[in-house]
């Protein structure tokens, strides 16, 4: 084990307020902004076994400032912006699987939320993901995920 820090290839697209999972051995990077504050809809999964970045099949939609968590091969993007001057808050939540490269548009949440936190959750019947918001007065909310 080094304790070390080590430089990778650069990705193929700058971005920042990106949305990022960690799948077995892949990094994934969803969304976020170009230098020139435009909404992405690109994914790039790193692969860190043999240093390889990967272009994988678009979001559904431009987004950035959305929180990201995983179940199994499945990543959930949660909420977010989809355009940085109108301030779009966003009610979406759509699944990729890592897998199958497959997007799933899931039932919109019930609030639009800019910046939240999620965490994964899973039982023996269902998949959940709880997720936050930023505003003043904070909720925690629970959407229940077919598995």
């Amino acid at each position: 084990k080094t304790e070390k820090w080590e430089t990778f290839p650069a990705m193929s697209s700058h971005r920042r307020r990106c949305a990022v999972v960690s799948v077995g051995e892949k990094l994934v990077l969803a969304g976020g902004l170009t230098q020139g504050d435009y909404s992405l809809d690109t994914i790039e999964m790193f692969d860190l076994r043999n240093r390889k970045w990967f272009e994988l099949p678009n979001m559904p939609c431009p987004r950035f400032g959305c929180a990201a968590c995983t179940i199994d091969s499945k990543m959930f993007l949660i909420g977010g912006n989809e355009k940085l001057w109108m301030k779009a808050y966003s009610d979406r939540l759509d699944s990729f699987d890592v897998m199958s490269q497959q997007w799933e548009v899931l039932p919109s949440m019930a609030q639009r939320r800019i910046n939240p936190a999620a965490a994964p959750s899973a039982s023996e019947h269902a998949h959940y993901v709880l997720y936050k918001t930023q505003e003043i007065r904070s909720e925690e909310h629970t959407s229940e995920l077919q598995s």
